[in-house]
């Protein structure tokens, strides 16, 4: 009777739930707009959109299922986690998926992200014997050609391969439990076959799940780790202040494969992870050649190069030059009510790093080596959870990350948090909570909240307080600053829905005319954004958004700007989607830059930052042939009013128009 009464009162309230894929795309989009803004080293997004994919061909099973797969899907808050496996343990076995409107506190919006990753089967069947998989192609260039890419009769041209970026990824599985995959990139600006490589860079795994009763995965080739609460080691992408960070505990993956094109931060050996009870080992061993820029003497290395260009002869220099070797170990026991990280790695290059003199790099690392330990906590009790972290990094140098989340009910969520990270702190590997994408000497209060006063409507919000205790790249003297962000979500209908968001940020940089005199200036700037989403039809669907940027700095300085754009698409069946964008920008310069996202193909994230004055048009178009071939397609056209030239030095284009395409073709088997 019971499953009787939950089945019809879920289908009256989601009769059309099933009716549209529903992908988690918006809520990645606010997330990775807010962490661009802070990119130093070259981040590929896709990786995030590869796992979201992959569990939408593999759906969690719900009657077999745990805290540490449901932790997966980023939209899930803690509390969601936790009602649904109580849900799931007072009422097992569930029978069909509107069960999921009775678990308490879980919204339907939720639900609507949660769907196309869950499915409901008999937990005690069988795996299927399957083979399967996909290889995914990616051709994209401009139409116009940068300075870098033209020869003279006197001079060859600066870029030694052609403007076209390539990419070729595929991954085969057989029984869910052998799992292989490789990646191939090539950048703008970079030649083919050199030194007899096809591409620039080239990345595999082989993965083989549950081999043994005590091993739950090994992987041999590429990987990445994810421990406590990034401070020690973590090279996974994670995300700090975003609009969604009332939610801000790290959730550790341990170790998984790696198959982004990001170049810069992986580890390639061997890794695997031992479970026995309530316990799990994590040894890993890495192994590989990284860029960086030698010093005159040719002995030490200045900087570690991130980029991951290798286009031009100066640029060819840096790679490979020096070997890297990383092996470390974490246990972690995992009970119902709290988790426990205790962990140590040891990093070492060939080469000793020694910066260039300069105040700045006092503090910053030289030598050959790093050694770190961490410990990592989060208690759950059922309101409240807290955890935390803190590193010693070559046997004193201390830092500290601790935060708490209290949840009364599922519409309100609070949480804070401290950090006070060492001066000589270095995130080689790691990638801690903090407002700067190099920590070090950082200490900060953060505070977030998210509140639903009733269905329709949601308030979400932070503050930040951070100081920096000595100089920083952009700041020649320590330093302070905060930022807040305050967003107001409104469901008007089934069919349409908006927010408004305001983010103030305030911090202190060098007066570019008095820089070696370790002067600042305080800068301040404001950023408003209104969008609203409309379903037309059942085909049609629109989202116009409004971008408005104030900044301002103590020498009177003042700029702003505005972005404003219409998007529409439509799904004319099965087979075809097709989008199309018009924007309006127009900025005083780059300091009112505004960062938005570009509708792009699938896996790939575009968020470029509009400035100066013009408008964009941008066409995309996503057909499948058949159950394994789709093909997708972008066009993008920008046109400037008020210049003649784009960009500078070798990505120089003189003209005021910048057109570009990109070809996806993908085929699953």
């Amino acid at each position: 009777m019971r499953k009787l009464v939950a089945f019809i009162f879920c289908i009256i309230q989601f009769q059309n739930l099933f009716s549209q894929e529903y992908i988690p795309e918006n809520f990645l989009i606010d997330k990775i707009e807010s962490l661009i803004e802070h990119e130093e080293c070259t981040i590929n997004y896709d990786e995030i959109i590869e796992n979201l994919a992959y569990l939408r061909k593999n759906p969690i099973n719900l009657n077999n299922t745990s805290k540490t797969e449901l932790e997966q899907l980023i939209f899930l808050t803690d509390n969601d986690i936790e009602n649904i496996l109580f849900y799931i343990y007072q009422h097992k076995p569930l029978l069909t998926l509107y069960e999921l409107q009775a678990v308490e506190g879980l919204k339907i919006q939720t639900i609507k992200l949660l769907l196309p990753f869950v499915s409901i089967q008999e937990s005690s069947l069988p795996l299927k014997k399957t083979f399967k998989g996909n290889i995914l192609t990616r051709l994209g260039s401009t139409l116009e050609t940068p300075e870098g890419y033209l020869e003279t009769d006197s001079t060859t041209s600066a870029y030694l391969g052609s403007k076209e970026k390539l990419l070729i990824k595929g991954n085969m599985e057989i029984n869910q439990k052998i799992l292989s995959g490789f990646t191939l990139e090539k950048d703008p600006g970079e030649s083919y076959y050199y030194n007899s490589n096809l591409t620039d860079f080239q990345s595999a795994f082989l993965e083989w799940k549950n081999p043994t009763k005590y091993i739950d995965n090994i992987i041999i080739g590429d990987f990445k780790v994810a421990f406590g609460q990034g401070l020690g080691m973590w090279t996974d992408l994670a995300f700090s202040k975003t609009n969604q960070t009332a939610q801000i505990r790290r959730r550790a993956k341990g170790i998984q494969k790696y198959s982004s094109s990001n170049e810069c931060n992986y580890l390639r050996g061997i890794a695997l992870n031992s479970k026995y009870d309530k316990f799990t080992l994590s040894p890993f061993f890495s192994t590989k050649y990284i860029d960086a820029t030698s010093n005159s003497d040719s002995l030490s290395i200045s900087s570690l190069t991130t980029s991951g260009y290798h286009r031009t002869y100066n640029e060819l220099n840096k790679k490979h030059n020096t070997r890297e070797v990383t092996i470390g170990n974490n246990l972690s026991y995992k009970h119902h009510l709290f988790h426990l990280d205790l962990g140590y790695a040891n990093w070492k290059i060939d080469k000793p790093l020694q910066p260039e003199s300069h105040m700045k790099n006092i503090y910053k690392f030289s030598g050959k080596e790093i050694n770190k330990v961490w410990l990592a906590h989060s208690v759950f009790f059922s309101k409240i959870r807290l955890y935390g972290e803190i590193t010693s990094q070559n046997n004193y140098e201390i830092s500290v990350y601790e935060g708490i989340t209290f949840s009364p009910t599922p519409d309100i969520i609070l949480s804070a948090s401290y950090r006070n990270y060492n001066k000589k702190y270095n995130s080689q590997f790691a990638n801690p909570f903090a407002n700067s994408s190099n920590p070090s000497a950082e200490e900060g209060y953060f505070t977030s909240f998210y509140l639903r006063p009733q269905y329709k409507l949601e308030f979400t919000g932070y503050f930040d307080l951070f100081n920096y205790s000595w100089l920083k790249h952009s700041s020649y003297a320590p330093s302070n600053g905060s930022d807040y962000l305050l967003q107001l979500n409104y469901q008007i209908n089934d069919y349409s829905s908006t927010y408004f968001r305001i983010k103030t940020k305030k911090d202190f940089t060098n007066n570019a005319e008095n820089s070696k005199q370790y002067t600042l200036i305080s800068s301040e700037k404001t950023q408003y954004r209104i969008n609203y989403k409309f379903k037309i039809n059942k085909n049609w669907s629109s989202e116009t958004q409004l971008n408005y940027n104030f900044y301002k700095n103590s020498t009177s300085y003042k700029a702003q700007g505005y972005l404003i754009y219409q998007d529409f698409k439509c799904d004319f069946n099965s087979k075809a989607t097709v989008a199309f964008r018009y924007a309006m920008f127009n900025t005083d310069d780059f300091n009112s830059r505004i960062y938005s996202y570009d509708p792009d193909v699938l896996y790939a994230f575009s968020i470029p930052s509009y400035s100066d004055k013009g408008y964009r048009l941008t066409f995309n178009l996503k057909y499948s042939v058949n159950n394994h071939f789709i093909i997708w397609m972008k066009i993008g056209h920008t046109n400037y009013a008020n210049k003649n030239i784009i960009s500078s030095g070798n990505q120089q284009i003189n003209s005021n128009c910048l057109n570009e395409g990109k070809i996806q073709i993908n085929y699953s088997f």
